[in-house]
């Protein structure tokens, strides 16, 4: 979540280990020299351990959606989703479900479209419609799931099928944004 400042972080710290170098190795005797280095190795130990505690202590959320999904699935600008389908409890009907959680602190909409083969080799949603459009929004850190039931002939039930599928994300801080992708 906080990208830019740890990026600035290990830039300061890469600068501060030049410094103590030059500090300890490269500057002659004069009066500075010694509040010179006492402040070059200050910098060294309390930049590492900030961010030591900032990349492995600070804002780490579970990761909900590898546990439901597995460890495959798609991202488009910080959110992470994996359309499947799954049957309802009771086991009686099928649903689209796509799972999707957003991997930053900022509102996310997105919009994922699939595009399944032709009826008789897929799913159905509803007679005489093909594509599927799920328009959402995430909260910061949010994981969810839309379900939209559908109806699987028997000669594709249990079978991997291809479908083409386009994702397109709006942050408040970024523009719209979209990522290409087929699944099969």
């Amino acid at each position: 979540m906080h990208e830019k400042r740890n990026f600035v972080m290990i830039l300061l710290l890469l600068g501060s280990i030049i410094w103590a170098v030059a500090a300890w190795l490269l500057l002659a005797e004069h009066t500075m020299l010694l509040s010179q280095r006492a402040m070059s190795l200050m910098m060294v130990v309390s930049l590492s351990a900030w961010l030591i505690y900032a990349l492995k202590f600070e804002d780490k959320l579970p990761d909900d959606l590898r546990h439901v999904v597995g460890e495959f699935y798609y991202e488009a600008d910080g959110l992470s989703f994996m359309p499947m389908v799954r049957l309802q409890p009771g086991g009686k009907c099928a649903e689209l479900c796509v799972y999707y959680q957003n991997r930053y602190e900022n509102m996310v909409e997105a919009i994922v479209h699939l595009r399944p083969p032709p009826p008789e080799e897929s799913f159905v949603i509803q007679p005489g419609m093909r594509d599927v459009h799920f328009a959402f929004k995430a909260d910061g850190g949010d994981f969810g799931v839309i379900h939209q039931p559908i109806a699987v002939p028997r000669n594709v039930q249990g079978q991997v099928i291809e479908v083409k599928m386009a994702a397109a994300t709006c942050s408040h801080k970024t523009a719209w944004s979209a990522n290409d992708m087929v699944r099969s």
